[in-house]
């Protein structure tokens, strides 16, 4: 009986000590260093940040975001104001999403970072790519030149057609040396339009009473349904 006993309070014991181990954290290890920074304005949660000193202005942007990424169609990205003590630097977000790294610079602790809503734009459609098409804020003073810099063309892209609509003028056509110096403004459309000789592949979809539905190549103004029906 006294055995049993002392064994049961021995293990007992032993348990005790085990689970009592003090959990060890090591500051250095495991702590980051952050810093604060003030982001307000237009399409972020505005508020003080404290960030990891290695960031850079667009992951503040992108993490002040409500959405997954910031609407940068909405949020003027060609003017974002970055104050750091005295000084303020105007960044264009654009460049840096084109590859411009110095439009991006590492944050500063006490950084103010302030937004703006776009109130001017100019469309731009055809074959240009770019992580930002469509309706794109436009800088004050910025030629057509400095705009498409921003863009690569397809290699469908003519450069020789590019067509400008402006309101309350005909559309007009122009050489990319021509269009460069041309000063834009609130509404322009811009379309860099294909090659006219050059096939462009795409595909179709065959579906219901075919022998072999499925998706087909075809070559635009060359393949013929007759060609497709055959093959399906």
């Amino acid at each position: 009986m006294g055995r049993k006993s002392f064994s049961g309070i021995l293990v007992v014991t032993v348990c005790f000590l085990a689970y009592t181990q003090p959990f060890q954290v090591h500051p250095k290890n495991s702590e980051v260093e952050v810093v604060p920074v003030v982001i307000q304005g237009a399409g972020v949660n505005a508020g003080t940040y404290y960030v990891p000193h290695a960031m850079r202005v667009f992951d503040i942007v992108k993490m002040a975001s409500p959405e997954t990424s910031p609407d940068f169609h909405v949020i003027n990205c060609r003017s974002v104001a970055v104050t750091t003590g005295s000084s303020t630097e105007t960044l264009d977000l654009l460049r840096y999403l084109h590859g411009d790294i110095s439009h991006n610079p590492f944050i500063m602790p006490g950084s103010h970072i302030s937004l703006v809503y776009a109130v001017q734009y100019v469309y731009l459609y055809g074959e240009v790519q770019g992580s930002l098409l469509g309706q794109i804020p436009l800088k004050a003073d910025e030629s057509a030149g400095e705009l498409l810099s921003l863009f690569t063309f397809t290699r469908y892209a003519d450069s020789s057609n590019i067509i400008l609509y402006r309101i309350g003028e005909e559309r007009k056509q122009y050489s990319l040396s021509e269009i460069a110096d041309k000063k834009l403004i609130d509404g322009d459309f811009i379309i860099v339009l294909p090659k006219r000789d050059m096939p462009r592949p795409a595909k179709v979809t065959v579906g219901g009473e075919a022998a072999v539905p499925g998706v087909y190549p075809i070559i635009h103004g060359e393949t013929t349904l007759a060609e497709i029906m055959e093959q399906a």
